[in-house]
């Protein structure tokens, strides 16, 4: 069964060659990628790029995240819909252990996920199961700090927990059969909550397993406005068991184009 990986993206020219590397490398063979870019100057690599597997289309008319996911799926061929962000990680094997997830499913997305922080240097882990009652909490613009959740009122905390578990669209893998009954909202943020919430109201079979192996790495980079909310920081050493040279190389190249905070930099 083909599937469509569909990535939305705007002024992040430097991540279309790992983008197309990390599509490249997927042990998952009928598949193709669509990428969707309102930037003010068209991708020079995209451009250049021949690959039959590849469609590349820029518009000069910017658009919010939603209704440029909306597009993507409607270009899609595929009879399943795969997110990827044009900054993080996907194992090789990541599209295989993702279908094989959804199963008999309508959509699957990770409920638990590895993270690493390049401001930071700290590579972590969050279980969006559950509101533990204290979190790291990593700004790309701020120090480490800590959100204690029992300041927060049990409804608040339920609420806060609720959006994480089903937001953070970046492992969205769905059945396009559900998107032409469930469509993104015509918005900048919250796109993929709202998505993955009206699927569920609709009566859609919804799967959120945790990543246990090691199959996507989020990346927050420098410039990245979004807040991460892990229960626990990992030791470096776990992220080559866990991902391999190719995701430990992976990291030690977003090290490379970022800053790291000092003494935070993982060995």
């Amino acid at each position: 069964m083909k599937i469509s990986v569909v990535c939305p993206t705007f002024g992040r020219e430097e991540h279309g060659p790992r983008l197309y590397e990390i599509f490249t490398a997927q042990t998952y063979a009928d598949r193709e990628l669509i990428v969707l870019d309102d930037s003010p100057s068209p991708s020079p690599f995209f451009l250049r790029l021949d690959d039959p597997r590849v469609r590349y289309h820029h518009t000069s008319q910017r658009t919010t995240v939603g209704a440029k996911r909306n597009w993507l799926a409607q270009e899609a061929t595929g009879k399943i819909l795969a997110h990827f962000d044009d900054d993080d990680y996907y194992a090789p094997t990541y599209l295989d252990r993702m279908v094989t997830a959804l199963g008999d499913a309508d959509l699957v997305k990770l409920s638990g996920f590895y993270l690493f922080s390049v401001t930071h240097g700290a590579f972590a882990y969050w279980d969006l199961n559950h509101a533990a009652e204290l979190h790291f909490r990593l700004e790309s613009s701020r120090p480490l700090d800590l959100l204690r959740t029992e300041t927060m009122t049990p409804e608040a905390r339920e609420l806060w927990q609720l959006k994480n578990l089903l937001g953070y669209g970046f492992s969205c893998v769905y059945r396009k059969s559900l998107w032409e009954r469930v469509r993104f909202a015509d918005a900048r943020h919250g796109e993929d909550f709202h998505f993955v919430e009206s699927a569920m109201q609709a009566g859609a079979t919804v799967r959120l397993p945790l990543d246990r192996d090691g199959v996507a790495i989020v990346l927050r980079h420098p410039h990245d406005s979004s807040i991460v909310y892990p229960q626990y920081l990992m030791p470096p050493h776990i992220l080559r068991t866990l991902f391999g040279a190719e995701g430990h190389t992976f990291i030690e190249q977003a090290i490379a184009r970022g800053a790291v905070l000092p003494g935070k930099c993982p060995g």
